[in-house]
Order: structure tokens, then C-alpha cells, then sequence
């Protein structure tokens, strides 16, 4: 007997943004995040994909995070871009961010 089996569909995304530093002037980040959707409607792909860009890309891309949040360490800016798909992205399992090479948070829905 086959096992049940789930798919997950991962698209990647980047942006660039700034944030204040501890001394005070702005320093630039490159981000690059992953959103993981469980059972994907290999269709609705594209428009997933645009409500991305739209919610997330062009509302951080080549901004100052401080204007937009409290917080701006990793997990902050995860939390911010999963708040802004939940509910928009169907089947949205999890949300991982990366700011340095080989440093991810990851949020999962563990419904």
C-alpha cells in the first residue's frame, strides 16, 4: 500500500532593505525568503507568485524596515512577511528568511 503523500511548492523570492545599526546610521541588507505551500494548485502558481511580489517584495524592497517595524532582527521580519500572506496564500506551511549565507529562520504552520 502507498503511503500518503503531501506536496509542498517553495518559490524564492529577494529583497534589499535598510535598517538603522546599534551606532545609528542605516546599513543595507540583501534578504532572500522562501514561501512553502502545502498541496499547491500547480495553476495558481503564477498568481501566488504575484501576490508575493505585490504583499512582501514591493513593500520592503529598497525600504528602511524601522519606518515599517518595531522590530527588524530576523525573526521580526519573518513574522512580518508571513502575517502579510496569511490568509492570501493558500496552503501557506511556512516562511524561511535569510539576511547572511547559511543563517535561516523559519516559520512553519504546524496545524
Amino acid at each position: 500500500m502507498s503511503p500518503t503523500l503531501s506536496v509542498r511548492t517553495s518559490l524564492e523570492f529577494a529583497f534589499a532593505a535598510a535598517k538603522k545599526g546599534t551606532s545609528g546610521p542605516l546599513t543595507g541588507h540583501n534578504y532572500v525568503f522562501v514561501v512553502t505551500i502545502e498541496n499547491a494548485d500547480p495553476a495558481a502558481m503564477d498568481r501566488t507568485r504575484s501576490m508575493v511580489e505585490a504583499r512582501v517584495v514591493q513593500e520592503l524592497d529598497h525600504s528602511i524596515l524601522d519606518d515599517r517595524l518595531a522590530r527588524t532582527d530576523l525573526h521580526a521580519v519573518a513574522r512580518w512577511i508571513w502575517d502579510h500572506l496569511d490568509g492570501g496564500v493558500e496552503g501557506l506551511a511556512e516562511v524561511r528568511l535569510q539576511e547572511r549565507p547559511g543563517e535561516w529562520v523559519a516559520l512553519r504552520n504546524e496545524e
